[in-house]
């Protein structure tokens, strides 16, 4: 995935030999207050694009084909299209300005690469799914490729219940079982060293990862449990996977309203366990390990702004999306689901004081 690739693009410049030419800026914390200041990994994207073969640097924003931003962790709602719209670049160039996204509930706002951005939510022609920047901790990374042992529970899972009704049902209907190995704690991933060895001992413990939907649909979780060669168990029905692995190979999907069959689901698949966890490493080793990830990235970007070629585009008709009803109604932006968002936090927010789950279970 590096320079020797042609760029596949239509509709930009072309150098006197003919190929193509795609012109980026990349915005920066100079640039725009919606930028992120830690400029780290838009650095490595910005190397890892411009050594590709008819990518070169705008001299100008006014001249660019893709101005690339990257978002810093935020909640966004719909208050957030009057920053946009306000902002001296973005909202000059907004059907040319292109996100990396790894917000957990993402708004697809913007064109470009999201970590989270749940399926009704996605556009083809103007997203791709990546997986996330964020690095598993350590200990999962040391692990990554080596043999596994024998696991003595169907599936196990290690995490924070609080951050979804899948994960407390998950919880209440099977921490008593003797062949799903559940553990819970009220860390929010900002684990110390024993939680992580603690994660990723329990990572192996299970035949199969346990992968509820937290947040967001996607999770950490799912990526980490490829790299330590375990298969996923994704109850998340809004989930939607990165383009490249054959995920039907080795990931099992349980609908959450099957939450109830868990056991019964996976319990097929228990004698292939070894099998699919080798797929699951191999894909994770190709496509999401750390010397392969800001390539993806850079590829679904190239996606991305090759599809965005396909139409005339304009900040007008950017504006309009924003503000579409459609852009309202799948995000509950609306005032309607706005009201009924908040009497389901305050339902919640008792439920939650009245019954949690103990901070780490043995």
């Amino acid at each position: 995935m590096r320079s020797d690739r042609g760029t596949g693009l239509t509709g930009f410049d072309t150098t006197t030999s003919g190929n193509p030419v795609l012109k980026i800026w990349f915005l920066g914390p100079d640039d725009t207050s919606l930028a992120s200041t830690d400029l780290s990994f838009m650095d490595l994207l910005k190397a890892e694009l411009l050594g590709r073969l008819g990518h070169v640097q705008a001299r100008s924003p006014d001249e660019a084909d893709a101005l690339l931003l990257q978002e810093p962790w935020d909640f966004r709602e719909w208050r957030y299209i009057d920053r946009l719209q306000a902002d001296p670049i973005v909202g000059r160039f907004a059907h040319k300005v292109f996100t990396i996204n790894n917000d957990d509930a993402a708004s697809g706002l913007l064109r470009g690469v999201y970590s989270c951005l749940p399926a009704h939510r996605i556009d083809d022609a103007l997203h791709a799914v990546v997986p996330f920047i964020r690095k598993p901790n350590d200990i999962v990374l040391q692990r990554a490729g080596q043999p596994r042992p024998p696991a003595q529970y169907l599936a196990a899972w290690f995490g924070n219940p609080q951050s979804s009704k899948v994960r407390r049902k998950l919880y209440t209907r099977y921490s008593e079982s003797t062949s799903l190995r559940l553990m819970t704690t009220a860390s929010w991933m900002q684990y110390g060293s024993d939680e992580r060895v603690l994660y990723a001992d329990m990572l192996h413990a299970g035949k199969f990862a346990l992968c509820p939907s937290g947040w967001a649909p996607a999770t950490l979780r799912f990526y980490e449990a490829l790299a330590m060669g375990v298969a996923p168990v994704v109850v998340a029905d809004g989930i939607e996977l990165p383009k490249g692995p054959n995920w039907d190979d080795f990931v099992i999907h349980v609908a959450e309203s099957d939450m109830g069959r868990l056991e019964e689901l996976i319990a097929p698949y228990a004698p292939r366990y070894q099998e699919m966890g080798a797929l699951a490493g191999a894909a994770w080793q190709k496509y999401f390990s750390p010397d392969q990830l800001v390539p993806y990235y850079a590829q679904a970007l190239l996606r991305c702004i090759h599809a965005s070629q396909r139409e005339e585009g304009s900040v007008a008709k950017e504006v309009a999306r924003w503000r579409s009803t459609k852009m309202y109604w799948d995000n509950r932006w609306t005032l309607p689901q706005r009201v009924v968002n908040k009497v389901e936090k305050i339902i919640d927010s008792r439920r939650k004081k009245l019954s949690s789950a103990p901070s780490v279970v043995a």
